[in-house]
């Protein structure tokens, strides 16, 4: 679903474009209507659409201005307007289209379709760049800090197989067979341990998915390098899965 604002100093026309949307764009869901420039900027602070339909030609404030007054756009632009005039300076603006009232279903139609992509393409683009910066945090933090009662401990990340919930304590299940039983709760290990690299399958566990030998889904049980067999809590497991899939 597109989230949309229609900007207009005209009610005929905002009016207008709602009906055509609502008949042939059924994947726009009109969040509201401005009708002047300084009510368009508070709502799409407030609302954040994912497109906004800008009239060109208002009174005392223009669709360019407007957008000037806004600063960085993080939404698509359609401009609708009377006026052909202004299609070169609209389309430096990197709108996605140039309507011309009065507007034509099809293109209409053709409009909101060029939209779509481009809000998959900049959805896809974004999640690339978030797994990047996930990855390089993650390489950032090479070790944890493992309190117990008398000392603070530095272990390698990936060192660690899987952290043990043991009430108000944990214990750390290490690569070299060893086991450290911290003061920390697993729920504060949680907070700490990338979240791309840990993954909690139970309220008792907390796994490093690089350590994981085998997932018996039907099972609901996870194996571990070391031959630890671990239950994925019910809720868990289609996280778990799509996780390990993903």
């Amino acid at each position: 679903m597109i989230k949309a604002l229609i900007v207009d100093d005209e009610i005929k026309g905002t009016e207008t474009l709602r009906l055509l949307l609502k008949e042939h764009c059924p994947e726009v869901q009109v969040m509201d209507v401005a009708y002047s420039a300084d009510e368009a900027i508070r709502k799409i602070s407030n609302l954040t659409p994912d497109l906004v339909f800008l009239d060109i030609s208002m009174p005392y404030v223009d669709g360019f201005s407007l957008l000037d007054k806004i600063g960085t756009i993080h939404f698509e632009i359609i401009f609708v307007t009377a006026h052909s005039e202004y299609a070169i300076k609209a389309f430096k603006r990197n709108a996605v289209d140039y309507l011309l009232k009065p507007i034509k279903p099809s293109e209409l139609v053709n409009s909101v379709k060029k939209c779509q992509k481009k809000l998959s393409q900049s959805a896809h683009l974004q999640k690339l760049q978030n797994q990047l910066f996930f990855f390089k945090e993650a390489l950032t933090i090479h070790k944890i800090a493992i309190h117990n009662r008398t000392e603070i401990m530095l272990v390698d990340i990936e060192d660690i197989i899987w952290f043990e919930a043991d009430r108000n304590y944990s214990i750390i299940h290490l690569m070299n067979g060893k086991k450290i039983t911290s003061t920390k709760p697993l729920a504060d290990y949680e907070k700490t341990v990338p979240e791309e690299i840990f993954l909690r399958i139970h309220k008792k566990n907390l796994i490093n998915r690089s350590h994981i030998n085998t997932f018996k889904k039907g099972e609901r049980l996870i194996i571990m390098v070391d031959g630890s067999v671990l239950e994925v809590s019910r809720l868990k497991s289609p996280l778990i899965l799509a996780a390990l899939s993903g």
